[in-house]
């Protein structure tokens, strides 16, 4: 549908999904960011920081773009 997502969970996704995200992206193009608690509470502690929360999924977007193959 689209070409960016985001799955929230209560853990860190195992290797064998960042492996399938990685190879979603391969050959749809599309990006997926997988948020956890540690996430939502750093998007928390920015929010009552005056800081934007989205700069939670950014550092994660970043984290996927690192791990892509060049």
């Amino acid at each position: 549908m689209g070409r960016f997502g985001v799955l929230m969970a209560r853990n860190p996704p195992p290797d064998s999904v960042q492996r399938n995200i990685i190879d979603l992206h391969s050959s749809k193009r599309a990006a997926i960011v997988c948020l956890d608690d540690s996430d939502l509470e750093l998007m928390a502690s920015l929010m009552e920081s005056g800081r934007p929360p989205v700069e939670a999924i950014r550092k994660k977007y970043v984290e996927f773009t690192r791990r892509l193959p060049k």
